[in-house]
């Protein structure tokens, strides 16, 4: 990641940059995303693989927690601010959490390309969604951090 005005033998700490990019990032995309959130940058991600054996810590909220029951199983969901404020992080970066009925958080695996793009989106409340016009992996996650 260098500006324009760096040659590519320079060494480059990354202070100058106001926004991160990752078409397709493979391995690396959760580390793009907590990076930009880590450091208050903009962000857009084209995620592709999800690679659960990879990352078996992956966890999220069961999605029979998030989802109400008019929601379909493979519909990403973004919360409305009440929700945010009423749940709070189990730990940095991670899904908010609710209690089951046994006042625990029932978190399962992120295996689904659906799961990963949720528990990515659920890193931070000014994660948004679009998608691209193309066939193929075409959905975006941004952030974008005025500076």
């Amino acid at each position: 990641m260098l500006p324009l005005s760096q040659s590519s033998s320079s060494k480059y700490d990354g202070t100058e940059s106001l926004l991160l990019l990752g078409l397709h990032p493979d391995e690396c995309t959760e580390d793009i995303v907590d990076a930009a959130i880590e450091h208050d940058l903009s962000f857009a991600i084209v995620p592709c693989c999800v690679f659960p054996d990879l990352f078996p810590t992956r966890r999220m909220l069961s999605r029979k927690e998030v989802f109400s029951k008019s929601d379909t199983k493979d519909t990403v969901v973004r919360h409305d601010e009440s929700y945010y404020q009423n749940n709070k992080h189990t730990y940095p970066h991670h899904p908010k959490s609710e209690q089951n009925k046994n006042g625990t958080a029932n978190y399962v695996p992120v295996r689904s390309y659906n799961d990963f793009l949720q528990y990515l989106m659920d890193k931070d409340d000014g994660i948004r969604m679009v998608s691209l016009p193309f066939e193929g992996k075409n959905t975006v996650l941004y952030k974008v951090v005025p500076h």
